[in-house]
């Protein structure tokens, strides 16, 4: 058996392997976070196109020009804005 700080609350086979299932109803539900869910959104609901550089350029910094150029297709899987996706759009091919 696996060694897991939580028990399994099932375990199942699938074409001979081990499923395991995890009760997870308890995890992320602070009260005050649920509560919160979409203010920063609220409060913050447009942006200035210098705004979205200057939160590109900080984000990305990692990234080089071999990682984002025009032959670079990118993904954009964030529940946001869509500010990083608004800066990659003039630096990839591809969103």
């Amino acid at each position: 058996m696996q060694n897991f700080t939580k028990e399994p609350c099932r375990i199942y086979q699938v074409n001979g392997t081990p499923v395991f299932e995890f009760d997870i109803s308890h995890f992320n539900s602070e009260e005050k976070v649920i509560n919160n869910f979409g203010d920063e959104w609220n409060r913050f609901d447009s942006i200035s196109e210098n705004d979205i550089i200057k939160f590109g350029e900080t984000y990305f910094d990692i990234l080089d020009e071999n990682m984002l150029n025009s032959n670079t297709y990118a993904v954009d899987l964030g529940c946001g804005t869509g500010r990083f996706s608004k800066y990659l759009s003039q630096k990839v091919r591809f969103i």
